[in-house]
């Protein structure tokens, strides 16, 4: 989480503040583990700032259909098993296929208290 503060803190070649936004994308790929964030749209339209950290790294996310399923409460890795396993199940009843690791995605400040948070875990569906 440091590394993106200090990126949209001005820690970039050109030295520009970038609002923070939500939600914060975690997730666990071929590439590891990763945090990420949506850029504001005129950020993005702009072009992004080029990182001075080669920690933190641009990239487009592409479109697509997920699966998506909502839940409340804590970020603890139980809570993200047991909603991507409601999730999966959903998706399993309505005969969609899921392909790829799921993302989580929260959308709320870490000192919001765990009842009130906001929270999905998503995963890409297969195109027919």
């Amino acid at each position: 989480f440091m590394r993106l503060f200090r990126y949209i803190s001005k820690d970039n070649q050109s030295e520009t503040k970038i609002a923070m936004t939500t939600p914060v994308f975690l997730s666990n790929d071929e590439k590891g583990r990763r945090m990420s964030f949506v850029l504001p749209e005129k950020v993005a339209q702009d072009g992004a700032p080029v990182p001075n950290s080669e920690r933190v790294s641009l990239e487009t996310m592409g479109g697509g259909r997920y699966a998506v399923y909502r839940y409340r409460g804590s970020w603890k890795p139980e809570a993200t098993a047991a909603a991507r396993k409601k999730l999966e199940g959903w998706a399993a009843a309505e005969g969609l296929t899921l392909a790829g690791d799921p993302e989580v995605a929260h959308n709320d400040p870490p000192f919001t208290p765990p009842f009130l948070r906001r929270n999905e875990v998503r995963v890409r569906v297969k195109a027919d």
